[in-house]
């Protein structure tokens, strides 16, 4: 839906954010005793369309004793409608002559830059093996980040948004995560872990690249289990790929 915007000679010589449709309403006063008027002598650059212009008569002022001249004020009123970057010049007229010239500047609003795809990370547990020999070679760690990575590391930017979920490899086992914790969360690296059903969610805070460390505390066929997993802050990532324990596969 377009917006109207209402401008003054009070605006002049601003530079104004517009959306592609909105209307530009320039309206200016004159003193149509004097021959005095305004004009749109150059049309606007492109991005900005002419649509057109009326002038309106104010009634006349009762002539005051310490004025030698009349004033008749009238305002003269622009339509424009805006499609991309440009300006509007504006020349003030009397009895012939320009005496003023006056611009207006207007350009598109800057789009919000498009929100962060979260990160998903997947821990899958082959919980028979684990609990056999207490091995984290059991534990396997797969993740959307975007660049390539150690084991059991995810890397991420800041205000990247992080989502964790676990799964056994066999259904018959059962997994449950009781909490995320560790020195990435006591040192505000990420904000507190939360639960949403059977998602954590949490945001990385940090703007220093490094690498921090965090556990994960899972419940494995009613057993407590705490897995260490590592987080990679790094601003610098590229491509989209899928890692599984250090190898990346193209998604």
């Amino acid at each position: 839906m377009s917006n109207i915007h209402f401008y003054t000679e009070q605006n002049a010589g601003k530079s104004f954010e517009l959306n592609k449709g909105d209307v530009i309403i320039i309206s200016l006063e004159d003193n149509l005793a004097l021959g005095q008027t305004w004009v749109n002598a150059h049309q606007p650059t492109q991005g900005i369309k002419y649509v057109q212009s009326s002038q309106a008569v104010l009634p006349l002022l009762p002539k005051m004793p310490d004025l030698s001249l009349e004033v008749q004020v009238g305002l003269k009123i622009f339509v424009y409608q805006f499609e991309h970057e440009g300006t509007v010049t504006l020349h003030q007229v009397t009895a012939g002559q320009t005496t003023k010239t006056i611009t207006y500047t207007f350009r598109g609003e800057t789009p919000p830059p498009p929100p962060k795809k979260p990160i998903s990370v997947l821990v899958m547990a082959d919980v028979a093996n684990y609990l056999s020999e207490k091995d984290e070679k059991y534990i396997y760690l797969f993740d959307t980040s975007k660049s390539k990575h150690g084991r059991h590391t995810t890397q991420c930017s800041p205000e990247d948004s992080l989502l964790w979920r676990v799964q056994t490899v066999s259904p018959s086992d059962l997994v449950e995560v009781t909490g995320i914790a560790g020195s990435a969360v006591n040192q505000g690296i990420i904000t507190p872990p939360k639960q949403h059903e059977n998602l954590w969610q949490a945001t990385v805070k940090t703007a220093t690249s490094g690498t921090y460390t965090y556990q994960l505390h899972l419940l494995l066929n009613h057993q407590t289990v705490v897995v260490d997993l590592l987080l990679e802050v790094n601003g610098d990532m590229k491509s989209t790929q899928l890692q599984t324990n250090g190898h990346s596969i193209s998604i």
